[in-house]
């Protein structure tokens, strides 16, 4: 018999266990301001390719050794090694090199403190608009298809808008998304459940922020 299928606080719980984390450090990610929310996204990223790799081997010993690799040197790095062993599509992959590259342009100097969001998005050019959307759209385009299926061209054009739009959503929906292929890997089990839950989160949260915008704009003489 299956083991039954675990739903997403459960999941949660599991990783911050295995990971070493403290209990509610997934959670409260998401409340955390631009920069540590990039700099803190960026760590549990690391943390996951870690424990994939490890569970992967089937040797936690080795854990010790693949945490101080680069996270997303091509030939090095942890990514080189999840690709060699076929453990994360490409659709991964570009999010984790693209969430390597910002928090690498945050991290070594102390005046980007003071990053937004909405500061950064608005300085994006059409090329840059472009990696933007594909690096960061990976979570909620892979949300959407889990449950609709494959989106169809006017769904993709409101789903790019989106991740534009809701920056910081989508990261965290990226996130999560990788913990979750992750999680299924190292644990070998059914993750509708917590598909599904997160899918309903993310909603719920759209939803909370264009209520909030609309209040703000009728607030306004």
């Amino acid at each position: 018999m299956n083991p039954p299928a675990p739903d997403l606080p459960s999941v949660i719980r599991t990783l911050e266990d295995e990971l070493t984390l403290p209990p509610g450090f997934i959670a409260a990610l998401y409340q955390e301001d631009d920069w540590s929310f990039v700099i803190k996204s960026h760590a549990l990223v690391e943390a996951l390719l870690t424990y994939l790799l490890s569970a992967h081997l089937e040797n936690n010993n080795v854990g010790s050794i693949f945490a101080f690799l680069d996270t997303s040197n091509p030939r090095t790095g942890k990514l080189a090694f999840a690709k060699a062993f076929g453990l994360l599509d490409e659709d991964a992959r570009r999010f984790i090199r693209g969430l390597s590259e910002l928090r690498n342009k945050l991290v070594h100097n102390v005046a980007n403190v003071r990053f937004t969001f909405a500061e950064h998005v608005a300085q994006l050019n059409k090329q840059t608009r472009r990696d933007w959307v594909q690096s960061f759209g990976y979570g909620l385009l892979a949300v959407g298809e889990s449950r609709l299926g494959k989106l169809d061209v006017k769904a993709r054009q409101h789903l790019d808008a989106l991740v534009v739009d809701e920056p910081k959503l989508s990261i965290m929906a990226s996130v999560a998304w990788l913990a979750l292929v992750i999680f299924s890997r190292g644990q070998n089990v059914d993750m509708r459940c917590a598909i599904d839950r997160l899918a309903d989160i993310l909603n719920e949260e759209y939803e909370r922020k264009q209520l909030a915008k609309l209040e703000a704009r009728e607030q306004t003489p």
